[in-house]
């Protein structure tokens, strides 16, 4: 006879799981144990399980041994232990959590859970994929993550999210449009992406995008007039709290090494050029602001494209081309342009050329 404690879950002797504890039939108080009052025992006979009068022998042989004999106790206590409802929603319901449930072993696997939902919402297995919530990161590893691993519990909602699972070093982004009149930001896709994947390549990826946009009605207005070639006609930077930032410049540079931190929900803009992109490592980008005096006002910024080592002559040629200044007073390198002067931002005193 074999009596097991319903209640521990610490091993002794030859109970390895840590699902019940043999109670050695040896002179000892139920206390050397961890009996407590109130505990429930379960009493199991060995040989109930064996089909056979050698089988039972044996059985019973083994036992006296001190040696580990299969329990049907202990796989019952073992299957409720591991045993566990999961609830998850549907594609057509993604916030409904009631409708649709399932019991697991956690022991299993992610991908066999996601067979039985698949089986259970009559969808392909490979057109979803599953997070611990709407907002938590995509489960990826799903071959070689098991429930238990994550967490999950009797009762554990677990998210259903369309698309496909993603290869490790996937990332999407968001990306937004800039618009240069209004200096702000329109919602404009969100692609993927990968950490190893050249700028130049996703650059050329988006111009093909794009021109299907630019087909549409929502966006014929916006991309209509926008031209050029893959990688020079598109400008892809940074987004900082709303303010364009950084400017992924160098084609072969990786994605992983061009943005630090790099992970889903990154947003990035992308401005259109209607011309090719004269930037190169070698310019700078800067922002500039047309002041008018007589109306006491000062235009949104702009930015301007300037080598590193002009000159402010060279600056103030460049700025009056910009801002398409026409006048009589001044001639610079045989253009005549108006009296252009040049200040700092943020800063007080006369103009950087001193005219």
């Amino acid at each position: 006879m074999c009596i097991r404690d319903s209640n521990t879950t610490t091993t002794n002797n030859n109970d390895e799981d840590g699902d019940g504890r043999n109670l050695a039939p040896r002179p000892a108080l139920l206390r050397d144990h961890g009996m407590q009052p109130g505990d429930q025992v379960w009493v199991e006979w060995p040989g109930a399980q064996c089909s056979s009068p050698m089988a039972k022998a044996e059985h019973s042989l083994a036992h006296k041994l001190g040696q580990d004999v299969p329990s049907a106790c202990l796989h019952y206590f073992q299957e409720q232990r591991y045993t566990v409802r999961i609830c998850h929603n549907s594609l057509e319901e993604p916030h409904c959590f009631d409708k649709h449930g399932f019991e697991i072993d956690l022991r299993l696997s992610l991908l066999d859970a996601k067979h039985l939902i698949a089986a259970a919402l009559s969808i392909p297995v490979t057109s979803f994929h599953l997070r611990r919530s709407a907002r938590s990161p995509m489960l990826c590893q799903e071959s070689n993550t098991t429930l238990e691993s994550l967490g999950l519990i009797n009762g554990s909602p677990i998210h259903v999210a369309p698309g496909p699972v993603r290869l490790p070093g996937q990332v999407k982004i968001k990306l937004q449009l800039s618009d240069p009149v209004t200096a702000t930001t329109t919602p404009l896709l969100q692609v993927l992406t990968a950490m190893d994947e050249k700028v130049g390549d996703l650059k050329a990826r988006l111009h093909d995008k794009l021109l299907q946009l630019s087909q549409t009605d929502k966006w014929s207005s916006k991309l209509g007039q926008w031209a050029g070639e893959p990688s020079r006609s598109i400008r892809l930077r940074d987004n900082k709290d709303g303010q364009l930032g950084r400017i992924l410049l160098d084609p072969n540079k990786t994605m992983g090494a061009g943005l630090s931190r790099l992970k889903d929900g990154r947003e990035l803009v992308v401005q259109l050029l209607l011309t090719n992109d004269e930037l190169t490592p070698e310019h700078l980008l800067l922002q500039a602001r047309l002041w008018h005096p007589k109306a006491r006002t000062i235009d949104p910024p702009q930015e301007f494209v300037i080598h590193k080592s002009s000159s402010p002559t060279e600056l103030r040629l460049v700025l009056a081309k910009h801002f398409s200044l026409e006048g009589t007073s001044d001639k610079i390198d045989g253009t005549t342009v108006s009296r252009c002067g040049v200040a700092k931002a943020s800063t007080f005193g006369p103009p950087l050329d001193t005219k």
